[in-house]
């Protein structure tokens, strides 16, 4: 174990360091090739080719950044002072839809150009938001055919020269050294990459644009973005939906409320459960005492990873950690951590071994630096997030400050991360208090959480999403910011994980924001309508074998456990936790085709044949073969009822049973 000891964390490369960001992204959008430049000009106008104009002294050029239809992507750059008071050199990139009927010079733009812009911010920090644009567009559905949406590349991320430290990014040296040698890449600029100056790029864009005011969606970091906008330049603000919120103020680096939104997290996928209701003890409690035997003897095994190969897995309370936290990223993770768990301590530790496995060996987990950047994290994260030490000491004094908050909390909140331990949070992959440790000193004055200048933030209507099994951006945290805004109204999505709107990952609560744009002052004078993701059906249990189970409910299970591994690590292929092998493949944006070859759930079941899966509703329907025949199942998310049709053993089978 770690513990305050840093010669192992100097040498170990970081594995899935914590980000406020979705981690999984379905789509990447294509690439904008041509290099657009500022030019002089106050209005719009037709340029000499259509595929050009000229707004407001901003070149547009017709772009495929974000798709649909109804509307149009427009793409440019705003070139904007690295350092304030120095000359623009830093282009600012950003994608501007417009309805298909505001053409460049028509009576259409001049009215779109009336109405408060939707401008989104991406989470991270890290990601740029242009490659996020098709998401926002379905999250906003026919409001994209009235009126325009803005997404931007912030200042060191995406095509807005993002930070690229490639030791740090390619995790080829330590995490600590690789930090500091970024630190070094980037000399006196490494504090010009701070959420206020992004938020002042922002507004300056907006501005340039020519609307008169914005309406803000922001996810995870992106909350963050949107709040320390409005801290900065209330006059700009309609409106906000801060979706998966982060507290710009009022937070500690210790994040007290992660680990009570874990329990509660996991007593609420257990009690919505009937099989898992039942027990005398719940999932926390199985937990708890798996963590004591752990701690004792870890469990090692050969388990299936998210990159489709067995790897040699230990168990330890480490691991149990990061898979348990980071469900509010893997939708597999709240299905399947209590069966396993209850597999575990009967003797099998295959299920959660895999659950390891695909954690510490996702599909191509490195991204490049223009997708997401590990230096402009840091570079964000360690000026404008808190810190257990002062990052205006230098690093002797602030390992000498990191030691003694160790010390205190060990003290004074031992059950800081119950049921883990605090010393298991440090030797944990989510842990973020090690991150700043080695990255430069900043200058007292400027640096630390950017609370607003006048010292409150304006009365704006501003609806806050949250989700009850996130564990990242809790809904306490959601409280936090819900306190500071006067007008604010905090919804939590029932079963939500991690950002609820965007992508229309949670229909209902996409539904909300278009509802809260078309009219913010109405939204807030009556009561929001309910709203629920999806429940976590959990896995029935993890038995070796199929005795005792109906054949065709066996191998119904066995492709409701690929199709797991689809939702939760968005791979295309993989192996079957007992044997066998599956793919996947996008028929298209919202249908998935996975093929199943000897797939083995259970010892004594090979299952092969096809599946489509439709993530919008969870609907499956599989033709599969078994050594009994050959039959066809469906279910979907919507029902708790799946049916079973087909030829078992010769004779002639249509079931309803409960869905997987």
């Amino acid at each position: 174990m770690r513990g305050t000891g840093q010669d192992d964390w100097e040498k170990r490369p970081r594995v899935n360091a914590v980000s406020r960001s979705r981690k999984a992204r379905l789509v990447m959008v294509a690439l904008l090739s041509t290099v657009i430049v500022l030019v002089p000009g106050a209005s719009a106008t037709q340029a000499a080719d259509p595929e050009t104009f000229m707004l407001h002294g901003l070149r547009l050029e017709r772009c495929d950044a974000v798709t649909g239809v109804g509307f149009v992507a427009w793409c440019g750059s705003l070139r904007r002072p690295l350092e304030p008071g120095r000359a623009p050199s830093l282009p600012i990139r950003f994608a501007l839809t417009l309805p298909a009927s505001a053409s460049p010079g028509s009576s259409d733009l001049d009215a779109v150009l009336l109405r408060p812009l939707i401008a989104a911010f991406e989470g991270g920090p890290g990601y740029g938001g242009i490659d996020s644009g098709d998401a926002y567009a379905q999250m906003l559905g026919p409001l994209m055919t009235q009126r325009a949406m803005l997404v931007m590349d912030a200042r060191g991320t995406g095509r807005s020269k993002a930070i690229d430290c490639p030791a740090l990014q390619q995790q080829t040296k330590g995490y600590l050294k690789a930090a500091r040698d970024c630190a070094r890449q980037l000399g006196s600029s490494v504090d010009d990459f701070a959420t206020a100056l992004a938020a002042d790029d922002a507004a300056a864009l907006i501005s340039r644009l020519g609307f008169p005011q914005a309406d803000v969606y922001g996810d995870s970091y992106g909350t963050f973005m949107a709040q320390v906008l409005a801290g900065r330049h209330p006059e700009m603000i309609r409106s906000m939906v801060l979706d998966g919120a982060y507290p710009v103020t009022g937070e500690t680096a210790w994040y007290p409320t992660q680990a009570p939104a874990l329990r509660k997290a996991l007593a609420q996928v257990c009690e919505g459960n009937r099989g898992c209701a039942s027990e005398s003890k719940g999932t926390v409690s199985r937990l708890a005492a798996l963590l004591d035997r752990l701690r004792d003897k870890p469990m090692r095994v050969s388990a299936p990873g998210g990159d489709g190969v067995r790897h040699n897995v230990s168990v330890t309370p480490r691991d149990l950690f990061d898979v348990a936290f980071h469900g509010t990223y893997v939708d597999s993770t709240y299905r399947e951590l209590d069966p396993a768990i209850h597999a575990a301590l009967a003797g099998d530790p295959l299920p959660l071994g895999r659950l390891v496995a695909e954690f510490r060996y996702p599909d191509d987990w490195k991204e490049a630096a223009r997708v997401n950047s590990v230096g402009q994290f840091l570079a964000v994260t360690c000026h404008d997030y808190p810190q257990l030490y002062d990052m205006s000491a230098p690093t002797s004094a602030r390992r000498a400050q990191f030691k003694e908050a160790i010390a205190r909390a060990r003290a004074t909140t031992p059950d800081l991360f119950a049921p883990f331990t605090i010393d298991e949070y440090l030797d944990s992959s989510w842990e973020t208090v090690y991150d700043c440790l080695t990255w430069a000193r900043l200058p007292r004055e400027g640096s630390g959480p950017p609370a607003p200048p006048s010292g409150t933030y304006p009365d704006v209507p501003v609806l806050i999403l949250s989700g009850s099994l996130d564990t990242i951006t809790t809904t306490a945290e959601g409280d936090m910011v819900a306190a500071q805004f006067p007008r604010s109204r905090q919804v939590e999505v029932e079963y939500g994980v991690h950002v609820q709107a965007m992508g229309n990952t949670v229909p209902c609560a996409a539904s909300m924001v278009r509802s809260f744009f078309e009219d913010p002052e109405g939204f807030g004078a009556a009561d929001p309508p309910a709203c629920s993701a999806p429940r976590p059906r959990l896995h029935e249990s993890f038995a070796r074998t199929s005795r005792g189970l109906d054949e065709g409910r066996a191998a119904m299970l066995t492709v409701a456990d690929a199709i797991n591994r689809v939702r939760g690590q968005w791979t295309e292929h993989g192996l079957g936790l007992r044997g066998g092998t599956w793919r996947a493949s996008y028929v298209t944006d919202d249908e998935v085709a996975v093929t199943l070859d000897e797939v083995r759930f259970f010892e004594d079941l090979p299952v092969s044949g096809s599946a489509t899966w439709v993530p919008s509703t969870g609907s499956v329907r599989a033709a599969i073969t078994v050594p009994g025949g050959r039959i066809t199942v469906t279910w979907s998310d919507a029902s708790d009822d799946a049916m079973i049709r087909g030829v078992l053993n010769g004779e002639r089978v249509v079931t309803r049973v409960n869905a997987p």
